[in-house]
């Protein structure tokens, strides 16, 4: 081949190239700006359109593939919708730099107008959401009315059912106000994957399911204006449901779910009133495993308590409360989806600390009645059902400050609770509480409660184990201007029955070596002095009096305090029972001459019997 052959062949084939070039420039162009055109009659034709705009800058196509790239989307409803829709009373703006659209049926788009796709993918949207009424509705209904309709339906078509493989939305930020709450929402990265969707719009219901969905939201914070809280957050939230069905009308919403696992870190919440501070490391729920499981859980005042007072006309308690770990065992979860109960088979707490606080220079609310637990428990609202509820190795501290304005407290260590039948569906069984601990971390004492579910009632039993008596004296001295010199306890056993006027029992109180110091401030030390001198005189500074002579066993009666609870009651039992043994009254001394006089003639009627059987053992 000479030289121009070449050079023309060259020529044909540069010629060739270029036109190529050229053509498969203009067919993309061209055949990009047909799919373009055909996404936007395939949204325009559907009745979304008459409440929403689409826009978006390009379209990027791989026919091969059937993978289609939409940059610069913005979705945001129309100033004046098309058509009037008045129950539609929410709204949402998207605006995301891509969109990427797998497995696009390229001929249904082009010739039929319909976005067939299996999977979509959004990367970094920004979504922002109004929500307005109780009930929140987007986009128009398929209405039961066929005449409203058939001018619409002329036009656009209703999404009548929907299939996509697959969803993935990565990174979203997003922010929601919700105005009939009061309430507004922000999540700094939201991450959804959701497989196999279903979307049906049948005649007044929309439908919405799937086989597979991962949730994770990071940032998230709520305020709201109404409700049981001000405000919460979390740093990570994970959600993760194996399936999931919902239909909404516009009155309605019914839904199922499918196993599900949740798992919540460094959440955080903000009472109402904001007096408290609700939260807990990590929350990890398994509706498979029917538990609920909350690490390093805390309850504390947000609050001194001195605002804490100014807050409050009356007496009331400022609690503080931290739980090492919380574990909600055999939780009916299908019961609390169908019936709305609340059914738990064990609640364990484990090392939990808790501080109650009361100022007594307040007064005291007397329009305030408690109820005891088996009463209060009968007037929640919904069915709740807790089988058992343990308290393992925890501490409570009650601090009070006094009229004087000093302050009092007493501890308890080591202190372990056993409640069963917790529930307001049990009206035939009672509540019956146990509990053990060391008061001052040294002093032993067990206590069992039952409570009625069908009177307001409730039995108590305890008993404190030998200890010095000094060892109280950190506690005697913050609430009375006495301490113990000496004095020792050999058994504290009672029991009784608490009334919502009263309470009656009985007490052993064993003791002995009993000597009291009176120290009150007003008055000089001499004064002091023979006042203890007298106190240490008129009581009896043993139980029994000697080793020949039986122990005083006291019964104790106690007008309760009804702007108070049943542990304000059980208290005073107790220390009217002490005080009974150690300064008797009237009927109890009139009951230890009985209960002497009754011994007395036991022992001689026992003597007499061994004399008998003394003297017939001789004459055998």
């Amino acid at each position: 081949m000479n030289k121009i052959s070449r050079k023309v062949f060259l020529m044909i084939i540069s010629a060739v190239f270029m036109i190529l070039t050229v053509g498969s420039f203009y067919f993309y162009t061209n055949f990009n700006r047909l799919i373009s055109d055909a996404i936007m009659r395939s949204f325009n034709a559907n009745v979304i359109s008459d409440v929403y705009d689409l826009n978006f800058d390009r379209v990027n196509i791989n026919i091969f593939t059937r993978e289609v790239k939409i940059r610069h989307v913005v979705i945001a409803p129309k100033k004046i919708p098309l058509q009037p829709y008045p129950y539609i009373n929410s709204s949402f703006v998207l605006k995301t730099s891509r969109i990427d659209l797998n497995g696009v049926d390229i001929y249904a788009l082009l010739k039929q107008n319909r976005l067939q796709i299996s999977t979509i993918e959004i990367e970094k949207p920004e979504i922002a959401v109004q929500l307005k009424g109780r009930n929140h509705v987007f986009v128009p209904f398929k209405a039961g009315d066929k005449s409203s309709e058939a001018k619409i339906e002329q036009l656009k078509r209703f999404l009548d059912s929907y299939f996509l493989k697959e969803l993935v939305l990565r990174d979203a930020a997003l922010s929601m106000e919700d105005e009939h709450e009061g309430s507004s929402y922000k999540i700094g990265a939201l991450n959804i994957f959701m497989s196999d969707i279903q979307l049906r719009q049948l005649t007044g219901v929309d439908s919405l399911t799937f086989r597979k969905a991962d949730l994770g939201m990071s940032g998230l914070v709520i305020h709201t204006k109404s409700g049981g809280f001000k405000s919460m957050e979390s740093k990570n939230y994970q959600l993760n449901v194996d399936s999931f069905a919902i239909q909404q009308r516009s009155d309605t919403v019914i839904f199922q779910v499918g196993n599900y696992t949740t798992r919540i870190q460094d959440w955080k919440l903000v009472t109402s009133d904001s007096t408290y501070l609700i939260g807990a490391q990590l929350v990890e729920l398994s509706q498979r495993e029917k538990a609920v499981h909350i690490t390093d859980a805390v309850l504390k005042p947000t609050v001194s308590h001195e605002e804490f007072n100014q807050q409050n006309k009356y007496q009331k308690e400022l609690y503080s409360i931290t739980v090492k770990k919380v574990d909600l065992l055999d939780i009916a979860f299908s019961r609390l989806q169908s019936d709305r109960a609340v059914f738990i088979g064990q609640l364990n707490l484990d090392s939990a600390d808790v501080l109650i606080y009361r100022d007594k220079t307040k007064e005291v609310d007397m329009k305030r009645f408690p109820e005891f637990p088996g009463q209060q428990l009968n007037s929640i609202g919904i069915p709740l059902t807790i089988k058992e509820l343990k308290i393992a190795t925890s501490k409570l501290e009650y601090q009070e400050k006094k009229v004087d304005g000093d302050l009092a407290s007493v501890k308890i260590s080591g202190l372990n609770v056993k409640a069963q039948n917790i529930s307001n569906r049990l009206p035939g069984s009672t509540l019956a509480v146990k509990a053990d601990g060391h008061i001052e971390n040294k002093i032993p004492f067990n206590l069992a409660l039952a409570f009625s579910y069908t009177k307001p009632e409730f039995s108590f039993k305890g008993a404190i184990k030998p200890f010095e008596l000094k060892d109280l004296n950190r506690v005697i001295e913050a609430f009375a201007p006495t301490s113990v010199k000496t004095g020792f306890v050999d058994a504290i056993n009672f029991s009784g029955n608490g009334y919502p006027r009263e309470s009656s029992g009985d007490m052993e109180f064993l003791y002995h070596e009993l000597e009291l110091i009176v120290d009150v401030k007003k008055y000089s030390k001499f004064k002091n002095s023979m006042i203890s001198f007298a106190a240490n005189n008129y009581l009896n500074s043993s139980n029994p009096a000697s080793t020949d002579k039986a122990a005083r066993i006291v019964k104790f009666n106690v007008v309760r305090d009804r702007n108070k609870g049943f542990m304000n009651l059980v208290i005073k039992s107790v220390v009217s029972g002490l005080q009974e043994t150690m300064v008797p009254s009237k009927e109890n001394r009139k009951l230890n001459r009985e209960t002497k006089k009754a011994l007395k003639k036991e022992q001689k009627e026992q003597d007499k019997k061994r004399e008998i059987e003394s003297g017939e053992r001789t004459r055998k």
